[in-house]
């Protein structure tokens, strides 16, 4: 249900239309209920998971519009129609997703001793690996399914799709996967192709990378 308040003029003598369509369709239009107190409601329709529906007000009297709601040219407000996800996905994408960041830490901490001259090379090759495993288990593997859940579509990401977030995921796991091939040899504790600095560089650059993916808004 959409409502609106009207303060400071005469509300009864004000009509309110509500203009909707779903992404690709027809523009529709529904007469708004006048419930006193100028107050205007409308209730939106039904739609199927994964729909996107813009709407738009305008209040008119018998003579002119006198507003239009957003204002600006705007397409209007977008209204997303989401599925329930189920609590044995939604939790552990969580909890992967956050222990992924905190192990990202540890590794940013262990990149920055690499670059002082440390010798804990293989410790932080460690952090990098379980990095990119939480990172790809809970934002892509169990990523996918969150979003088929909650928009009934399937990876979203670039280049196959234009969201947000799955594109996010995957340049920070790319990133970390990048790190973790360079650095794979000190896993095994031979000598890596790159030079400890060069390796240190990189879990600083992965590591702000994911960092910033964090702070970009999640798009569900």
């Amino acid at each position: 249900t959409v409502r609106l308040k009207l303060t400071g003029c005469d509300s009864a003598n004000i009509n309110g239309f509500l203009y909707y369509n779903f992404l690709g369709g027809e523009e529709r239009k529904i007469a708004m209920e006048y419930s006193g107190d100028g107050y205007f409601s409308a209730i939106l329709p039904r739609g199927h998971i994964g729909d996107r529906l813009f709407y738009r007000i305008e209040l008119t009297d018998e003579r002119s519009v006198l507003a239009k709601i957003p204002q600006n040219g705007r397409k209007g407000f977008l209204v997303k129609y989401k599925g329930n996800i189920s609590p044995y996905v939604l939790i552990p994408h969580i909890i992967l997703i956050f222990a992924s960041l905190f192990i990202a830490f540890l590794t940013f901490f262990y990149g920055v001793k690499i670059l002082k001259g440390d010798d804990c090379v293989k410790q932080a090759a460690v952090l990098v690996l379980l990095t990119f495993l939480f990172s790809l288990i809970g934002g892509i593997l169990i990523g996918v399914e969150v979003t088929r859940q909650t928009f009934n579509e399937g990876w979203g990401g670039y280049p196959i799709g234009r969201d947000v977030t799955d594109t996010k995921t995957e340049i920070f796991v790319f990133f970390w996967l990048v790190t973790l091939i360079f650095g794979w040899n000190a896993l095994r504790g031979k000598q890596m192709i790159i030079s400890d600095k060069t390796f240190g560089i990189l879990i600083v650059a992965s590591f702000s990378i994911n960092l910033l993916a964090f702070l970009i808004p999640h798009s569900l």
